[in-house]
């Protein structure tokens, strides 16, 4: 311990009316300085950690490391004091009178600091514990909201297993049935949901050899009205939901196709466009099972959608077939026309 240590215990010791200090008041001393720069580091460490989760986010306030609640301290205790406080003091010290008058208003100054002080102590805790309870309610109700968020989660997983079922039954069984039946029951009963999911299952393992039968005219052409209505469903996805979902439905990549690659090979095109409805398919289950269903406009948008992307595929590709029989059938006629007249 320094001299200048030893001088000032011996100081407060006298001016308090106390023993002179310990060697275990002074190994206490020492353990709350070891305590204060282990708290120190802890502070530092913790506040790292914070900025870097806040480091994307709008929150522009600066998170106080140590040195920053100690300038503040410093700045708070130049404050409690008079600018010529050690002039007074010399005044006193060296003074050939022993009256006390020029040093009363610094024992009054030291008094009401260290009242101010325990004050303004208590102060800070009580803002900090305000701070620490406000975080605790905060996980207390982020807690209670993932709770309820797999609670419904295991109700909506539940409901729709039984409704699977169900539909799978049916759907099974109307699937197998002439494309004429198929679209009166759907005319009357299906709803989107149902409709969308007869179709894929009759469709989805056949679609890519369906479309592979388009020439790459005919597919171009599809293609050019296939990125006309992406474009008016994001148009009206984005007007309804204020532009909620966009970046949701960036991480889907729902824009491949914004303008047309003629230099694309045909197969890519087509793995392309099949690997994009299937995404909006993930998108509609991922919004129906979304609180509250709250994008139910959405989910509608993108189910009819849906629908017209698969009838519309089929149907180009039944006309395509189609042209092609007749030609060939013309084909056909003509060379036998020529050769019975031969």
């Amino acid at each position: 311990m320094t001299t200048k240590n030893t001088e000032n215990q011996t100081i407060i010791s006298t001016y308090t009316g106390s023993k002179p200090l310990t060697n275990n008041v002074i190994r206490t001393v020492f353990d709350i300085e070891k305590y204060a720069k282990t708290n120190d580091e802890q502070l530092n460490e913790v506040g790292i950690q914070l900025k870097r989760l806040l480091r994307n986010d709008y929150n522009n306030v600066r998170i106080k490391n140590a040195t920053d609640i100690e300038d503040y301290m410093l700045m708070v205790s130049k404050s409690l004091y008079p600018t010529n406080e050690e002039t007074v003091k010399n005044i006193y010290r060296y003074s050939e009178k022993g009256d006390e008058p020029c040093i009363n208003d610094l024992k009054v100054n030291y008094k009401l600091t260290t009242d101010y002080l325990q004050a303004f102590k208590i102060k800070m805790m009580n803002e900090c514990d305000k701070l620490i309870n406000e975080a605790k309610v905060k996980q207390v109700k982020l807690t209670k909201m993932e709770n309820k968020k797999i609670e419904d989660t295991i109700v909506v997983i539940n409901k729709n297993e039984k409704d699977t079922k169900i539909e799978t039954e049916y759907l099974n069984r109307i699937s197998i049935l002439p494309d004429e039946i198929i679209q009166l029951i759907g005319s009357f009963t299906l709803t989107n949901d149902m409709r969308i999911k007869l179709i894929k299952s009759k469709y989805d393992s056949i679609l890519n050899n369906i479309m592979m039968k388009l020439n790459v005219q005919n597919l171009n052409k599809f293609m050019q009205q296939y990125v006309k209505l992406n474009n008016k469903l994001f148009i009206k996805i984005f007007k309804s939901t204020s532009g909620k979902l966009e970046d949701l439905m960036k991480e889907y990549n729902f824009s491949r196709y914004k303008c047309i690659d003629y230099s694309t090979r045909k197969t890519t095109k087509i793995t392309n466009f099949i690997t994009e409805l299937e995404d909006k398919y993930k998108f509609i289950y991922l919004l129906q099972n979304m609180m509250n269903n709250k994008y139910k406009h959405t989910d509608n948008y993108l189910k009819e959608h849906l629908i017209h992307c698969y009838h519309t595929c089929i149907y180009i590709s039944n006309k395509s077939i189609e042209n092609s029989v007749k030609k060939r059938n013309g084909r056909k006629q003509t060379n036998a026309t020529q050769q019975t007249s031969k």
